[in-house]
């Protein structure tokens, strides 16, 4: 299994960065000038089971990524699968007061998985580097958009 992740440290408590992942669908769009939208189709946000439709563009094509929640620690971390190979989660950990948000994408699955890791990440090296420079934009740009409300908030 593949796996990438990126994390940022965010000068707001967890709390905020937990607060504005339970509105994404209006954030969506803000977050990183790739994305289009972000929709619940079934269920309630980041309860399990839910159903979410999430349209982003990702290494030059238009993705639409139909995620179901598969877990949640509310406050903490939100995990979600889209299709049998991929796998994600959100995290939220607390600083002193600050925050550290944490994303990470596994790819594949299995005994199999671990058998195909050399190949296919050389076949998509490219495309697996498109999606680590998106996951660090959208720390990064997570990062700004909190911090710059809670500076103008106070």
């Amino acid at each position: 299994m593949l796996t990438i992740s990126d994390s940022v440290e965010i000068a707001v408590p967890a709390e905020a960065v937990w607060r504005w992942l339970c509105a994404l669908p209006a954030h969506y769009a803000e977050w990183h000038p790739a994305h289009h939208s972000c929709e619940v189709l079934r269920g309630t946000l980041w309860e399990p089971g839910t159903v979410v439709l999430m349209e982003e563009d990702l290494h030059g094509r238009r993705h639409r990524l139909r995620c179901q929640v598969i877990g949640t620690t509310p406050g903490r971390e939100i995990e979600y699968r889209a299709g049998p190979w991929l796998k994600g989660r959100f995290r939220v950990e607390p600083l002193n007061g600050h925050s550290r948000f944490r994303a990470e994408l596994d790819f594949g699955s299995g005994s199999v998985a671990r058998l195909l890791d050399r190949p296919l990440g050389w076949l998509f090296r490219r495309r697996i580097a498109s999606v680590r420079k998106h996951q660090r934009e959208e720390g990064l740009n997570l990062k700004a958009l909190l911090e710059d409300r809670s500076a103008n908030a106070g």
